[in-house]
């Protein structure tokens, strides 16, 4: 009932009958399906397809997530990732129309919540004005970022509405809060520079996203900034 290979799992279906109060027959009749091929389904001799999500989701108040298998597609509790494999990876990102970061991937889970990526810096800047008109400054993200340098690394910021620079060297590392704007440059004239960026959630994950993404943005908005909470 838990192959990794199957993307849904008969164990959460039999978990949402519970909690529907739904006997097997009450779901095989609510489904459109005759009690031997539903009960195929439940104990796990049939697998579970997008089809059958579709169609339970659509009947029953419940989400297509809570079919999703806990144990797809997870083989190990440790996960390797090569230098060759993460060169394999590479791609080159555009600001203002020239190269600006070269991006690698590094060794993540589906279980875990962090996103490590190998970021080398493309943009050479010949002095550490945090007003440099090279820079191009992002509008920060969602994910809390811990960042580890190596070479000389220009680490920009903003604090209290102000632009910043911080002077990064190797060994040196930082974290940046959820939307801070920022942006990186190498002061290294050949380029021999990269950090390594740890992105990760905190409280508001995938889960909570889809959940308030269904309310309407000034709803939103009113309710997070009100002084009532």
């Amino acid at each position: 009932m838990n192959k990794r290979k199957n993307i849904f799992s008969s164990v959460r279906l039999r978990q949402i009958l519970n909690d529907l109060k739904r006997r097997p027959e009450d779901a095989a009749k609510e489904l459109k399906l005759n009690n031997k091929t539903f009960l195929g389904f439940l104990n796990g001799k049939k697998i579970i397809d997008e089809k059958f999500v579709k169609k339970a989701s659509t009947v029953w108040p419940v989400n297509p997530g809570e079919f999703i298998n806990p144990f797809f597609n997870n083989t190990s509790h440790y996960k390797i990732v090569r230098s060759k494999t993460s060169k394999n990876t590479s791609r080159i990102m555009k600001r203002g129309g020239k190269n600006y970061y070269e991006y690698r991937d590094t060794a993540m889970s589906e279980n875990g919540p962090f996103r490590p990526e190998w970021i080398k810096q493309l943009l050479y800047v010949e002095n550490n004005s945090p007003h440099n008109k090279h820079i191009k400054w992002n509008k920060g993200h969602l994910l809390h970022q811990l960042t580890y340098f190596v070479g000389k690394v220009n680490f920009y910021y903003f604090d209290k509405n102000k632009k910043k620079v911080a002077i990064m060297n190797t060994g040196d590392s930082m974290f940046i809060s959820p939307y801070v704007p920022h942006t990186f440059a190498s002061r290294d004239a050949n380029l021999n520079a990269y950090i390594i960026a740890v992105t990760f959630s905190d409280k508001i994950d995938t889960a909570m996203q889809n959940q308030l993404v269904k309310i309407n943005r000034p709803s939103l908005e009113k309710y997070i900034f009100s002084n009532k909470i």
